[in-house]
């Protein structure tokens, strides 16, 4: 639900999930963007809900699908359409094993 009224998304379709203060707002493929209408769901849950689908936390505040991910650096993902997201120094390991293992077809995100 966000600010607006309910709202339908395909997940591919979710490039990435950011929190900025106390809101959740979700970043479409179309360069759209909502914010979530209350903080119910914590980044945690949706991580643990979307990992599955090619969401990986990159950072404290933020899930990253990897579909759009068109290059990976050790300090930041540069996406599809050039906007640069930061990746922490304690995920970036982790990142790099799972973004990989998402290219080789290996992760459990084929269902996106």
């Amino acid at each position: 639900e966000t600010k607006e009224g309910m709202m339908a998304v395909k997940i591919k379709d979710i490039k990435y999930i950011d929190v900025h203060g106390h809101e959740i707002i979700v970043f479409m493929s179309d360069n759209s963007h909502f914010t979530l209408k209350s903080r119910i769901e914590s980044l945690s849950s949706l991580e643990n809900e979307l990992g599955g689908y090619g969401f990986l936390r990159i950072h404290k505040g933020c899930l990253l699908n990897y579909k759009y991910i068109k290059t990976l650096k050790k300090t930041d993902a540069l996406l599809d359409n050039d906007e640069s997201l930061p990746i922490s120094r304690d995920r970036y390991k982790r990142v790099l094993n799972d973004y990989h293992m998402f290219v080789r077809g290996e992760s459990e995100c084929g269902r996106l």
